[in-house]
């Protein structure tokens, strides 16, 4: 059985392309479902060393997803508002599920260094 041993999380590149990801995002069009737009989400660590921040994230046609600077995001938001979302830079990955609802939501999110919860707010 082969094992792989994932390195040490880096949070903040992945905090800083995430957030630049957002911000250079293309501006949304006319919502195709309920949470299309640009969403601020916090995001806190319940365990380990990684700093609390606020982001701002895409939805478009209910899916999450870009790519900078070599990291990434896929996920998607269902009509219920249940969303799961992968972030990934070369071995490190973060991944979070939740729900949003009307114009905010929470969730829980792990990676191999921390996990926590996260909120986000409409806008």
């Amino acid at each position: 059985m082969m094992t792989t041993t994932l390195r040490p999380f880096r949070p903040l590149f992945l905090i800083a392309a995430v957030t630049l990801g957002g911000v250079l995002l293309p501006a949304q069009g006319s919502a195709k479902t309920t949470f299309d737009g640009m969403w601020a989400v916090q995001i806190v660590a319940s365990n380990g060393n990684c700093p609390a921040r606020t982001i701002p994230i895409a939805v478009e046609d209910g899916r999450i997803s870009y790519s900078i600077f070599g990291a990434t995001a896929e996920g998607a938001i269902s009509s219920d508002g249940a969303l799961k979302v992968s972030f990934a830079h070369r071995d490190d990955v973060v991944n979070a599920s939740g729900a949003l609802a009307g114009g905010g939501g929470a969730g829980s999110w792990r990676s191999s260094a921390c996990d926590g919860s996260w909120t986000a707010r409409r806008g």
